[in-house]
Parts: structure tokens; sequence; C-alpha cells
């Protein structure tokens, strides 16, 4: 003679988990203006001169997954390198750079015409939440000081760009813990009406 009391389906407690989890991998957009278009812009003259754009991140931790600018060839050569990176913003409005998140060659740009291109940033470039971000667009190509624009930024003090993100939000240790015990406090048997069967 076997005894039998009912056991709690646990699936949905498994889906929660893997929702609590799993969940937090999501793209979005943090910052767009690309959409405002202009027939101006700023122009890179080499000799090391940055041009920044401030960001803001939100409340989220996130990663760095691309930058996206309006640009334009001016008088630029075919060896120009544009390079963006990721800077920082300290108490002095200081800009520091933290990370390089791309470059092309300023020959792929249409000549006196703005086009969008899109700047992938390697992995591991984290932003921390409601922080001030800067990107530094540059010719560091060219060490000296041309006086003449090679290239151009879109805009004309609120330069064109969007930056996309990753949400790197992990669950906190003590969400984890009360779900993981919700769950294996449910696993147990409830009380039933026992049966057996002869």
């Amino acid at each position: 003679m076997t005894w039998h009391r009912r056991v709690l389906n646990i699936r949905p407690f498994l889906l929660m988990i893997g929702l609590v989890v799993g969940g937090s991998a999501q793209a979005g957009t943090i910052y767009d203006n690309l959409a405002d278009g202009t027939d101006s812009g700023t122009g890179i003259y080499g000799g090391g001169l940055v041009k920044y754009s401030a960001f803001s991140t939100d409340g989220n931790n996130s990663d760095l997954s691309s930058v996206t600018l309006s640009l334009e060839l001016d008088g630029g050569g075919p060896a120009d390198t544009i390079d963006v990176s990721l800077y920082s913003v300290d108490i002095h409005a200081q800009a520091e750079f933290l990370a390089s998140v791309g470059s092309i060659a300023a020959s792929t740009l249409s000549f006196d015409a703005f086009g969008d291109y899109t700047f992938t940033a390697p992995a591991g470039i984290s932003l921390a939440p409601d922080t001030t971000y800067e990107i530094g667009v540059t010719d560091a190509s060219n060490p000296v000081f041309t006086g003449v624009a090679l290239w151009q930024v879109a805009g004309d003090g609120s330069e064109l760009m969007r930056v996309d993100v990753s949400n790197s939000e992990t669950p906190e240790p003590t969400t984890l813990l009360l779900v993981l015990g919700g769950f294996l406090s449910l696993k147990v048997l409830l009380p039933g009406k026992p049966h057996c069967r002869m």
C-alpha cells in the first residue's frame, strides 16, 4: 500500500525566477536628437582638438552599446581618421578620457552632405546611473591645427547624436534570496487529503 499527497506545480515560480534573473538585458536609446536635423555643423580642424557633446544616463546601471553621429566631409584627406571616445565630467566641468568607442576613415563620409554614422562600442564600457558623460569627437590623425575644417559634426552648439545602451542591471542579492527562499518553501509537500493505492 502506497500513500500519496498533493505536490504544488512549481513551474510558474521557475518562470518568475527566470524573469527576475534573466529579464534585465534590454537595449535602449537614452539620448537622441538626430531627428532635429540641421544644415550647419561644427568643424573639426585637427590639432588634437576635441568636440564634446553631453548626455545623461537614467537610473539604471548600463553598458554603452553604440554612438551615432551626423557627419559630413569637408576638406579632409583619405588618411584622416575620425575618433569617438567617452569622457567623464568632473565638478570643474573638465572632461576626462574614459574609453575609446570607435573610429572610421573620413574618406567614408559623404562630401558636403550630412549622414548618420554609427560607432559600435567594445564590450565592457559601463555607465553609472544618473550620471552625465560626454562623447568626444576628434581627428587624432592630424596633430597640427589645419585652419580649414576637415569634416563636420552636425549641429551648432547642440550636436546631433544618438546614444544606445544595454541594461546591465542585476537583481540585488536580497531579492534573489527572497525569490529562492519562496521557491524552496513552496516546493515542499502541501497538506492534502491523503489517499492510498492498494
